[in-house]
């Protein structure tokens, strides 16, 4: 009965994937200690096998707070531990927070509030993002830090973070997401604070030449199952080359530390896609984007199409 009753209150799981984060996890689990709806939050702790001494300070705040609940995982990398802690998820809205990250005291209030008032699936908390002129239904990916769930949506739609992606694997999860709802709102007040001279070092160790060829090879593999799966969808297929055109080609095309031997053949991957499902060329109207996304999608057009 206690079960039942808890998972009819709680409003929000804040779910925190973990490995070897012992320098930044206790700042990032006092920020969502700190929040101003914090009774109505349970905050799900999954440990990915770390070998620091971040278990020691899981199972520290485990014994000192009630709203914390702690799993261990053998180590499979964030997805696996992002889909374990949704799992145990009993809130009403899901929120996935990065262990090296923190937020300010009101952001889940704010979230929670916006997702209510606009009955809304995803809100889109935007305080870091440009967005400019781009409308909603341009929308194709978002980091997973940029979004706040609904938890019944997400199950609905049975998309799951890929497992075999380490990297990127927010944008392939939340464009597959995304295509299923345009019930999506913004809550410019919530203030996530991302590091970014943690994450820049990061990504820029692990995405280099090869190692980067083969994530386009399994994202294409992904997308290519994904679209054919939902092709009878409307949208789907401009969203689709929006995604292939924001995502994978231009960060392909600007990514200093691929060689132009790297960047043609995940420009010929992409090709390939296209030809493969019979994609047509972006369309869109000028006027109704800012230049840079205009001038992407003719770049992208000119590529893929002539």
């Amino acid at each position: 009965m206690n079960n039942i009753i808890q998972r009819v209150k709680m409003k929000v799981s804040i779910i925190i994937p973990i490995y070897n984060k012992s320098d930044y996890l206790e700042h990032c689990i006092a920020s969502v200690l700190a929040q101003t709806f914090l009774q109505d939050i349970e905050i799900i702790l999954v440990n990915d096998g770390s070998t620091d001494n971040s278990e020691d300070i899981c199972l520290l705040y485990l014994n000192r707070h009630s709203k914390i609940k702690y799993i261990y995982q053998e180590n499979k990398g964030v997805s696996a531990a992002r889909n374990n802690g949704f799992k145990q998820a009993i809130g009403e809205y899901i929120f996935f927070l990065d262990a090296d990250d923190t937020i300010d005291k009101n952001f889940i209030e704010l979230a929670y509030n916006n997702a209510k008032r606009n009955n809304s699936d995803v809100v889109i908390v935007a305080n870091n993002i440009k967005m400019g002129n781009v409308k909603l239904d341009k929308l194709c990916y978002l980091a997973t830090w940029q979004a706040f769930w609904k938890h019944s949506f997400l199950c609905q739609t049975g998309i799951k973070f890929k497992e075999d992606l380490s990297n990127s694997e927010d944008g392939l999860f939340s464009f597959e997401v995304l295509n299923f709802t345009n019930k999506i709102s913004f809550e410019y007040d919530a203030i996530y604070h991302y590091n970014t001279n943690l994450k820049n070092s990061l990504h820029s160790n692990i995405k280099k030449g090869e190692y980067y060829e083969k994530l386009v090879d399994i994202w294409l593999k992904e997308l290519d199952t994904f679209y054919n799966q939902y092709k009878d969808k409307l949208e789907i297929e401009q969203t689709l080359l929006r995604f292939l055109a924001c995502h994978i080609f231009y960060h392909a095309l600007r990514k200093k530390n691929l060689k132009i031997k790297q960047k043609l053949y995940i420009i010929n991957q992409l090709k390939n896609f296209i030809k493969k499902n019979k994609l047509s060329y972006i369309k869109f109207k000028i006027k109704s984007l800012k230049y840079d996304y205009a001038y992407l999608y003719c770049i992208f057009n000119i590529f893929m199409f002539c």
